[in-house]
């Protein structure tokens, strides 16, 4: 699991990692974050925004955690930058960490 909270929180924090995508492409993982606590996950593939979601934590209880998956086969065979961004300046939100687990690309 990897733990992350930008240095900088207007800019966020990103994962990013240049790859050769198979014919059938798919990004898979699970986020997660602590109760109370939201944060916004973007992810692009080189300048094309793929998914925005807002990941948020109930009010009390356990660390929430999220499946994602990305359908990237309109890059099929192609060699892309994937960018995975936490945001934490939501309005009316309390900002907090992002978790990351498992994540995959086939």
């Amino acid at each position: 699991m990897l733990a992350t909270y930008p240095r900088d929180e207007v800019r966020g924090a990103v994962l990013r990692r240049a790859a050769k995508l198979s014919e059938k492409p798919e990004l898979t993982f699970r986020v997660g974050v602590d109760a109370g606590s939201a944060w916004e996950l973007d992810v692009y593939a080189d300048n094309t925004q793929c998914l925005k979601r807002i990941i948020a934590g109930d009010a009390n209880g356990p660390r929430k955690w999220e499946e994602v998956k990305v359908d990237l086969s309109q890059f099929a065979g192609k060699t892309v930058t994937l960018r995975l961004y936490q945001r934490v300046l939501l309005p009316n939100r309390t900002a907090g960490n992002a978790y990351w687990k498992g994540i995959e690309l086939k």
